[in-house]
């Protein structure tokens, strides 16, 4: 009977942590959204990647905010077009 009343403490409070990371992580995005400036940007390349018989295309993306000129590459794909076997 020790033992369960135990573990209902442990993982009441690893629940406990769990959810301060959350709630951390939750003030954290919306800091940094509410510190973002929107912009709009240009596909100005696109990066081929091949890798064991798959081939993805990431974007390169170029943007301008306050002046200055930026480009980033892209992590998720565009487009997946094919599959070699």
């Amino acid at each position: 009977m020790r033992s369960e009343s135990l573990k209902g403490i442990f993982l009441l409070l690893i629940g406990i942590c769990l959810l301060g990371v959350g709630v951390y992580f939750v003030r954290e995005q919306l800091e940094f959204i509410s510190n973002s400036v929107e912009t709009a940007g240009i596909v100005e390349e696109v990066s081929t990647h091949r890798s064991k018989g798959t081939t993805r295309y990431l974007p390169i993306v170029g943007y301008t905010v306050g002046g200055e000129s930026y480009r980033v590459n892209g992590k998720l794909p565009v487009v997946h077009l094919m599959t070699t076997k």
